[in-house]
C-alpha cells in the first residue's frame, strides 16, 4: 500500500514538474519580447490568440507522451512483482523413502517463486544461465552449460507457467543429490551419489574427475511482465552419501545462497 502510494505521488510529482517546465517556457521563452497594445507590436486578441495555441500544443504533448509510455505509467500502480525465496530454511531438504526404515530416497533445493504484484506473471520461467567450478585455490572456472533448458515446475512439469497476483507461489526443483548406486547391505560409504543442479549432472562437465565437487550456479527467473531476476546458489560438497539429512548436513554439504 505505502508502495503504490509512493509511486501514484512520484508521477503526480512528475506531471506538476512538467507544467511549471511549460509555464517557464510560455513566459520566458515565448512571451519574452511580445508587448501588447501600448508598444503596438500584438493586440490583446493576438496575445490571448498565442496562449491558446501554446496551450494546445502543450496539451497534445503531453497526450502524444501518455499514450506512448501509457504501459510504463501503468506499471507503476498496476504489475507482476516476483520474489524468490527457499523453500526450506536450510536450502537442502530429504525426499524421506516409503521403506519402514526412515532414510533419504534423495536430496533437493527447492524454491518459492511467489508474485506478489497486481498482474500475474505469465510465460514464468526459470534456467540455469552460468555454473563455475571452484578449485582447490577457489579459482572459477565456467563449465559448458549450453545444453541447459528451462527447469518444470513442480506439479507440473511444465517449462513455463502464469504465476498469478495477489502472492501466489509455485516451486521449482534447482538441485538434486541422488544416490547411483544404493548398497543392499545398507552401509551409507558404498553408496556412490551424483549431483544435479539445473538438471545437469556436475560430473560430465567437470573435465578432471574428482570427488569433492565446489560449484557456483547462476539461476535467472524470466516472466513476460517482469524484468529478469537472478539466484545464486554456492554448494560444496565431498562426494559422499549419508542416509539422513542431519549427516549431510553436518559431515558432507554446505549450501549458500544469494538473491
Amino acid at each position: 500500500m505505502k508502495s503504490t502510494i509512493k509511486q501514484i505521488l512520484t508521477v503526480i510529482a512528475i506531471i506538476l514538474v512538467i507544467i511549471c517546465l511549460f509555464y517557464i517556457v510560455f513566459n520566458f521563452v515565448i512571451l519574452g519580447g511580445v508587448y501588447i497594445e501600448g508598444d503596438k507590436k500584438i493586440t490583446e486578441y493576438q496575445f490571448h490568440h498565442l496562449q491558446i495555441t501554446f496551450i494546445s500544443a502543450c496539451v497534445t504533448t503531453l497526450a502524444l507522451i501518455v499514450a506512448l509510455l501509457k504501459d510504463e505509467i501503468k506499471s507503476l500502480w498496476s504489475s507482476a512483482n516476483i520474489s524468490i525465496e527457499s523453500k526450506f530454511p536450510k536450502i537442502l531438504n530429504e525426499k524421506k523413502t516409503n521403506t519402514q526404515v526412515v532414510q533419504a530416497e534423495y536430496y533437493y533445493v527447492a524454491l518459492n517463486i511467489c508474485n506478489l504484484g497486481s498482474l500475474p506473471a505469465l510465460q514464468c520461467s526459470i534456467i540455469l544461465t552460468e555454473l563455475y567450478f571452484k578449485n582447490a585455490t577457489g579459482q572459477e572456472t565456467p563449465l559448458d552449460i549450453s545444453s541447459a533448458q528451462e527447469i518444470p515446475w513442480t506439479g507440473k512439469n511444465l517449462p513455463q507457467i502464469a504465476i498469478h497476483a495477489g502472492g501466489t507461489k509455485s516451486e521449482v526443483t534447482i538441485l538434486q543429490i541422488k544416490p547411483s548406486d544404493v548398497s543392499s547391505s545398507g552401509v551409507e560409504q558404498n553408496t556412490s551419489a551424483e549431483l544435479f543442479i539445473g538438471g545437469l549432472n556436475i560430473s560430465n562437465l567437470i573435465s578432471t574427475p574428482t570427488k569433492k565437487i565446489d560449484c557456483k550456479a547462476i539461476f535467472v527467473i524470466y516472466s513476460q511482465q517482469t524484468k529478469p531476476k537472478k539466484y545464486i546458489l554456492e554448494i560444496t560438497w565431498d562426494g559422499s552419501w549419508h542416509n539422513r539429512l542431519q549427516e549431510m548436513l553436518e559431515q558432507s554439504v554446505k549450501i549458500k545462497d544469494y538473491l
